[in-house]
């Protein structure tokens, strides 16, 4: 707020020196740039790490399921994939739940309440994903590759969004609200 009133004094900043004083060589800070960086960032590094593992899961799932139906015969193939992705999406989605609630966010939220904002979040992930990535395409009348990195540009963000729904909806316990966050030093 001051640098915004800043623009409307009549004269200019004046910048101040000011001397740093170190006691003891600043033998008292506790400051440590590695575990206190860890601390500030490591949700957001297990959070990855949940996801590149339930990433993985969903692919293994959606292979076995495919070969599994493709094995029984009288499939369409059309038929064949949409059901490997439901069931693998299925899986690898409840499996970042999981991961998520207990090893990124520790959250003692409800697990019904959690769960059902859980889905909540991840079918608008869905569509939201599906809307922009169509309509950048059209609009930017993309083709081919040029449509994977639209993809990748909308999910980039839609995860850095999902990694801020969950930590401040989705696995948020009403009774923590007004405590000091876990996550940060």
């Amino acid at each position: 707020a001051m640098l915004a009133d800043l623009r409307n004094c009549p004269k200019p900043p004046v910048q101040v020196p000011i001397e740093t004083v170190y006691v003891d060589g600043n033998s008292s800070s506790h400051f440590n740039p590695l575990l206190d960086s860890l601390r500030i960032y490591g949700a957001l590094v297990r959070f990855c790490m949940s996801s590149v593992g339930c990433f993985l899961v969903d692919n293994a799932v959606f292979t076995l399921v495919l070969y599994a139906v493709d094995r029984l015969g009288g499939w369409k193939r059309a038929s064949a994939v949409l059901l490997a992705i439901v069931v693998a999406r299925a899986i690898s989605a409840t499996a970042n739940y999981v991961f998520n609630r207990k090893l990124v966010f520790a959250s003692g939220a409800p697990r019904g309440r959690s769960f059902l904002r859980y889905w909540l979040l991840a079918f608008f992930v869905f569509a939201a994903g599906y809307l922009l990535t169509a309509s950048l395409s059209r609009i930017l009348d993309a083709r081919g590759c040029l449509i994977t990195v639209l993809k990748i540009a909308v999910e980039t963000g839609l995860f850095f969004l999902s990694y801020n729904v969950q930590r401040r909806w989705v696995f948020r316990n009403d009774e923590e609200r007004g405590k000091p966050r876990r996550d940060l030093p």
